[in-house]
């Protein structure tokens, strides 16, 4: 007892003359609290519960927290007779939504006849024509192949997304570019799908094929699932895998001779000609 004594003997002295406390050697509370200890400044410093608390739950909220995608840092580049094919697998087909979205880059004209991602045969399925066409069968953009659309200039990114909604009674088709609804359909588009391969920088027709478009192409993603309801911001970070992903195209992987698909079904595209891979 004669210790705790001395201690509060010192503190009453302390607060009486408005003094600072100066201690050598142990001081020991025997078990008994010693209360109102500030945030430390110096390395010795002791701390209180509280402050320690507030240390261990922020680093918690750290732990916790949603991971950052890395910068999306490498994209695809394609030039006029070369082009990339996914083979058809059954998750791209009988789908009640969708959406496909992509940045691009484009060197020739939006207004190029020609797909910059879609499933391959024309008439069926769904694609996307920079200037032209924004096609899920059999529900296409209101302008579809008689006027250049404005909605891309060459030399510049864009974000597009273009998707179908089943739920809804009405407005189920949507375009965005650049995160901005720029126009929405509604109509019924019964099944998803033609059983057609996916390309990139592809169509064909009745009598014939192309490849006709240059440029570049980044952080692709279709989905089983309308992903956007409203304008948002295209994110730049590498999209990530989830459950909805049908296929997922980030191009960091520059090693393969296939380009990787990142989603659960690892469903590689072939590369017919030459692509090459530049930094975004």
């Amino acid at each position: 007892m004669r210790k705790i004594t001395v201690v509060v003997l010192m503190l009453f002295t302390a607060l009486s003359y408005a003094q600072d406390i100066k201690l050598n050697g142990t001081v020991s509370a025997q078990n008994n609290q010693i209360k109102n200890v500030a945030n430390p400044t110096e390395a010795q410093d002791a701390v209180t519960k509280a402050y320690v608390d507030g240390l261990i739950a922020n680093l918690q909220s750290q732990i916790d927290g949603p991971n950052t995608s890395p910068e999306s840092l490498q994209t695809l580049a394609f030039e006029p007779g070369n082009y990339v094919r996914f083979s058809n697998i059954s998750e791209y087909e009988n789908l009640q939504s969708m959406t496909i979205e992509f940045w691009t880059y484009l060197n020739s004209s939006p207004c190029t006849d020609e797909s910059i991602i879609g499933t391959e045969y024309f008439a069926s399925g769904w694609h996307f024509y920079p200037g032209l066409w924004a096609w899920i069968n059999p529900i296409q953009n209101s302008n579809a192949h008689h006027s250049c659309e404005d909605w891309l200039t060459s030399g510049n990114w864009f974000h597009i997304a273009l998707q179908y909604e089943h739920t809804l009674n009405e407005n189920q088709w949507k375009l965005f570019i650049n995160g901005v609804l720029v126009e929405q359909i509604t109509g019924e588009v019964p099944v998803i799908g033609d059983g057609g391969d996916i390309v990139i920088n592809r169509h064909t027709w009745d009598s014939g094929e192309s490849s006709r478009l240059s440029g570049l192409i980044d952080e692709v993603r279709f989905s089983n699932i309308a992903r956007y309801s409203d304008n948002f911001t295209p994110s730049t970070q590498q999209l990530q895998n989830d459950e909805n992903t049908l296929l997922l195209l980030n191009f960091e992987d520059t090693s393969s001779t296939q380009v990787i698909d990142s989603s659960s079904y690892q469903n590689h595209g072939e590369v017919i000609g030459q692509i090459n891979y530049v930094n975004r």
